[in-house]
């Protein structure tokens, strides 16, 4: 590990510099709906009130006399990054003054005069504990969960990283995606974020819903971040939607006629319910035909199978 403090000028710098580029955004359109209710699932290591132990630092000696002289937490913390001490060092030090815990250690860092991007650096690189631990300790510092994210992407974590830890600490789907729009990132990248963490598709369309765009935009979202036709209707399918539904919110997203019959087929429909679900949202039989027989020239199930529903079509 590079030293914490010998660079600490220049790395306050950036940092604070960070800070007030990075942490001030804060958007106001699209109006936000409230986050769908979901369940809430904390993952027990993610915990920031749990003692932590580690090797002693370099400093011990010096930081018992300063504890036994009664320098203050946040005067031993300047004392010690002047003197040039890395962050395992400092991390040896609180624990001297028992400050054992990522909360305890959030909270001396802070009256200590860090900001928040340095107090999630400390913690990683001193404490070495994971993304969710931080925001949980971040949390409790009273930080808005946009500020969060802003503060974890600062200190070079991965979207996928940062919404797996806001997982980890119970954040539904909803406030992540409006977290991460308020701080800064558009819907194609909050898309893509939530598909690079594995969530369902489903999912990625209800917490992208909150946001309240335009369906199309939406749609545009999806694909963007590689979000197709054929796994959405899959994911309808699963959710139980008939066929129809599946065809009318297809539809709806932006995706062709042609797109959403194959979606629906690749989703199990035989040729019949491809024509109902498709004739019942809208879809002139005619067009359906034609598209048919684009892809398959000459007779075909999806033709006969219309002939049969409309018996006009059968000298077409």
């Amino acid at each position: 590990m590079h030293c914490f403090v010998r660079a600490f000028p220049m790395y306050c710098v950036g940092l604070i510099c960070a800070s007030l580029m990075g942490l001030r955004v804060v958007r106001a359109e699209p109006d936000l709906a409230p986050a769908a209710p979901e369940p809430r699932t904390i993952d027990p290591a993610s915990a920031s009130d749990v003692p932590l132990h580690g090797e002693p630092g370099k400093g011990d000696t010096a930081i018992a006399d300063m504890k036994r002289a009664g320098v203050s937490v946040s005067q031993m913390l300047r004392e010690m990054i002047g003197a040039g001490y890395p962050a395992s060092d400092l991390a040896a030090g609180l624990r001297i003054y028992g400050v054992e815990t990522p909360d305890a250690a959030a909270g001396a860092l802070r009256q200590a005069g860090f900001n928040p991007i340095q107090i999630a650096s400390f913690l990683r690189d001193g404490l070495h504990v994971s993304n969710a631990v931080i925001v949980s300790a971040l949390s409790k510092l009273e930080l808005p969960l946009p500020t969060i994210v802003q503060v974890l992407r600062s200190n070079r974590q991965e979207p996928k990283a940062v919404i797996l830890a806001l997982r980890a600490r119970g954040f539904v789907g909803g406030e992540i995606a409006q977290a991460f729009w308020r701080a800064g990132d558009k819907p194609a990248q909050i898309a893509a974020a939530f598909r690079a963490a594995e969530r369902p598709e489903l999912e990625i369309i209800d917490s992208l819903q909150t946001l309240v765009f335009s369906k199309k935009t939406l749609g545009e979202a999806l694909r963007q971040a590689g979000v197709g036709a054929n796994e959405l209707a899959r994911a309808y399918r699963t959710r139980g939607d008939s066929f129809e539904a599946s065809a009318r919110s297809l539809l709806e997203l932006g995706f062709g006629t042609g797109a959403v019959a194959v979606a629906l087929a690749g989703a199990g429909a035989d040729a019949k319910q491809r024509a109902s679900a498709l004739t019942a949202v809208g879809v002139s039989t005619r067009e359906l035909v034609a598209l048919e027989q684009r892809e398959h020239p000459g007779p075909d199930a999806l033709a006969v199978t219309l002939a049969d529903i409309n018996k006009s079509l059968v000298t077409m």
